[in-house]
């Protein structure tokens, strides 16, 4: 039995083809599944620093009141549980870090467990701007702090 040499050839296009039809859906649909994550994160980050920034200039609600002990619970409650959700491994492992560092630091303030907290927060707000997209490239430790801590350098 002789192989018709262009029938081999046609069944093998025929194949590449649908195999790279296939391979093509499959990373549109993983890439359009990524873009929608992604879309869904950026407001829980943003959620992250506007409170963040309440706490650390002290800014007050709409009702003229100062943050408490229990709104500060009340948003880790919440917050948690979005990052548990949505948070990658990597930036879930650097914001229960930042958390530690945090809880020691109430307990322990000194200048170098504030230089510590600023490195793990930091770490933190990297995390967050490369997972939209960001590459940090050209950002040393103790730029994005020095955007709102004045006189950084004496840590760094």
């Amino acid at each position: 039995m002789e192989l018709n040499i262009n029938l081999v050839i046609a069944v093998i296009g025929a194949s590449v083809t649908l195999i790279g039809y296939y391979v093509t859906r499959y990373l549109e649909r993983k890439k359009e599944i990524e873009f929608q994550i992604r879309n869904k994160k950026i407001p829980i980050y943003e959620e992250f620093f506007q409170f963040y920034f309440k706490v650390v200039f002290n800014t007050k609600n709409k009702n003229g009141k100062k943050l408490s002990e229990d709104d500060m619970i009340l948003f880790f409650q919440q917050f948690n549980q979005k990052a548990i959700i949505w948070f990658p491994d990597n930036i879930l492992i650097s914001y229960i870090n930042w958390k530690r560092e945090l809880s020691y630091f109430s307990g322990n303030n000194t200048p170098e467990n504030l230089k510590n907290l600023i490195l793990k927060q930091e770490d933190l707000m990297k995390e967050f701007r490369k997972d939209i997209g960001h590459e940090n490239k050209k950002i040393s430790k103790g730029d994005i702090s020095s955007l709102y801590v004045n006189g950084l350098d004496n840590y760094f």
